[in-house]
């Protein structure tokens, strides 16, 4: 009878300890996630298109980028990477 007391005593103390580890180790992955999504700045270099420097510009605007893109190659041929 005392051993199946005490058993059931180291279970639960094993129980809350994972717990606590558990939940440790959740909230490192969760706050190291956090940081993860940083932007990256990108430079257009001085002899790219148009439509690439405005791309790369402080507030870009969409349609604008794409009028230019779509101009662009209409004179240029498009040479896939």
């Amino acid at each position: 009878m005392y051993i199946t007391l005490l058993l059931l005593i180291f279970m639960a103390q094993i129980n809350r300890a994972m717990k606590f580890i558990t939940t440790g180790i959740l909230l490192f992955i969760f706050c190291t996630s956090c940081f993860s999504q940083n932007e990256m700045k990108y430079k257009a270099l001085p002899n790219s298109p148009l439509w690439i420097k405005s791309m790369y510009a402080e507030n870009p605007d969409a349609e604008q980028v794409i009028e230019q893109y779509k101009s662009y190659y209409q004179t240029h041929e498009f040479v896939k990477n």
